[in-house]
């Protein structure tokens, strides 16, 4: 699992649900957003993931935003969406703001069955902490 600093430098991301969507925290500076990717690895299989979602385009994005992939900022376009698998081992998240990719690995408990399943307390770090804020 890649660490997640405290003060939002290198991989300044966070996941949860929104209104049963999965939703990435960025608590980065502003910029321009251009690309989103999430890989997923399953448990059965956790020496390769598969693309789960991915887009692409133009957005501008601001510290605290929250992207959800089922209601993505104006000028985004989803260039892939293959659902996630059941038996989730991790997700990989990918953002690229102004020429900067920040990379962060969410892995879940055994006991998550699917993404459907999981109930979040809030807004996951990579470390596997939660913080009721997306960027607190």
């Amino acid at each position: 699992m890649l660490p997640f600093p405290g003060e939002y430098t290198d991989a300044p991301l966070k996941l949860s649900k929104v209104d049963g969507s999965l939703a990435i925290a960025y608590c980065g500076d502003p910029g321009t957003l251009v690309f989103v990717d999430m890989w997923v690895a399953r448990r059965s299989n956790t020496a390769r993931g598969d693309v789960s979602f991915e887009a692409s385009g133009s957005a501008e994005i601001v510290t605290g935003m929250v992207i959800e992939t089922a209601a993505l900022p104006a000028g985004l376009t989803v260039t892939a969406d293959s659902g996630y698998p059941p038996d989730p081992d991790n997700i990989a998240v990918t953002l690229e703001v102004d020429g900067v990719q920040s990379f962060a690995q969410f892995s879940f408990e055994d006991d998550v069955a699917s993404i459907e399943d999981w109930q979040p307390d809030g807004w996951m770090r990579a470390d596997g902490t939660y913080s009721e804020e997306p960027c607190g």
